[in-house]
């Protein structure tokens, strides 16, 4: 059986180097799964120039003739032709790794859905400004004509057009088929939903990072730009910072916020910034206490959430999209609305009670070790791809 996966980018275009983000590590470890059947996958994506690499043991090729910038229905029709040529006669599978690339194809094909894109919020909501202009806009959008004009845009959009051919969907969480049930549509397809998943850092390794200290570490790792919450939590890391000398920040990362950022904290000695890869990651987690996801919307079952929670972590996240599927507020983290008052008041609780990080971080682990682990991921994963072969 051959199995061809298809993304925008897992390699940077010109096959120099992986590209690091949360879809390309889920990928990679889709890939170890289909060779753990004994099938063999294979990663297309666009490139600038035609390449062969490898990413573990899967191979993946990059191909030209098509522009890197083109729109996502061209990108999938493109590349499931590219993955059909070489699939050829055998039998297989095309999974769409993520669903805005789907295209119809002869050939059985799963979509992965990793968390509603439509929830962010608009210019108007995430700056402070309050012009006329601005305050008549809001007005419009809460209007009853506005919502008529929505849902007439919405009945016939592209989203609800590619959904209706999609025969088989895995979703990262529970929040899209709520969701898409909450806004009348019917979901056609095969759903299975298979959140995403963490290695677990072992117990003694944590133990041994975890010893009582002066110094409150705190992580920011996410990719800088402002719907993962750039904006909205640095204010409130200024106020931790104003109020307990013993915190020190690490925002790791890139992305178009970067250098607004490092004007943000052009002042704070007690801010530091890193680039990290992948394997990098269990290290940095285990030298931190806390760890912030402040998403504005458009998050999936994080990655960033769950991997924190297998590293002892004490986790503070926004209530948007999949969290809510990771985290109980008070019992395994800390849940709040994207507001930066309920921000800082939950950020200052766990700075001042090491108690109280303890006993989240524990039950943090517990949840991952019991529901997001990459076993139990890798299983469901086996059974999907067993059964839409058996079609």
């Amino acid at each position: 059986m051959k199995v061809a996966i298809i993304y925008n980018r897992l390699f940077e275009f010109d096959g120099s180097k992986l590209s690091i983000g949360g879809i390309q590590t889920y990928l990679q470890k889709l890939a170890e799964v289909v060779n753990g059947l004994g099938w063999e996958p294979a990663i297309f994506q666009l490139a600038t120039q035609e390449f062969e690499q490898r990413a573990g043991l899967t191979q993946v090729f990059g191909k030209t003739g098509m522009p890197v910038e083109s729109a996502a229905n061209d990108i999938g029709t493109f590349l499931s032709d590219c993955a059909a040529k070489w699939i050829g006669t055998s039998p297989g599978l095309i999974i769409f790794g993520s669903d805005s690339y789907f295209v119809n194809s002869p050939i059985p094909s799963i979509a992965i859905q990793h968390g509603v894109a439509w929830d962010l919020p608009n210019v108007e909501t995430i700056t402070s400004a309050k012009t006329i202009v601005q305050k008549l806009k809001a007005k419009f959008r809460e209007s009853r004509l506005n919502h008529l004009r929505r849902a007439w845009m919405d009945s016939g959009n592209k989203l609800n057009r590619t959904m209706e051919k999609i025969r088989f969907l895995v979703c990262v969480d529970y929040n899209f088929y709520n969701v898409s049930k909450a806004r009348g549509k019917v979901i056609t397809s095969r759903v299975w939903v298979i959140p995403n998943f963490a290695d677990l850092v072992p117990v003694e390794e944590i133990a041994s990072q975890r010893q009582r200290k002066e110094v409150v570490r705190i992580l920011f790792a996410r990719r800088f730009c402002w719907y993962r919450g750039t904006r909205l939590i640095s204010p409130v890391f200024r106020r931790i910072l104003a109020e307990f000398p013993e915190v020190h920040i690490t925002l790791a990362g890139d992305g178009p916020d970067e250098s607004w950022l490092r004007e943000y904290f052009a002042d704070s000695d007690r801010i530091s910034f890193i680039k990290y890869d992948h394997q990098e990651l269990t290290a940095i987690l285990l030298n931190h206490d806390i760890a912030v996801v402040a998403s504005l919307g458009s998050e999936g079952t994080s990655l960033s959430a769950i991997e924190a929670m297998g590293a002892g972590c004490a986790v503070l996240a926004t209530c948007v999209g999949g969290l809510t599927n990771i985290i109980i507020d008070g019992y395994n983290g800390k849940l709040v609305l994207p507001v930066e008052e309920d921000l800082y008041l939950a950020l200052r609780m766990l700075v001042e009670n090491e108690t109280l990080r303890e006993r989240l971080a524990a039950k943090a682990y517990e949840t991952v070790q019991d529901s997001f682990n990459i076993v139990l991921w890798k299983d469901k994963w086996s059974q999907v791809l067993r059964n839409v072969a058996a079609q």
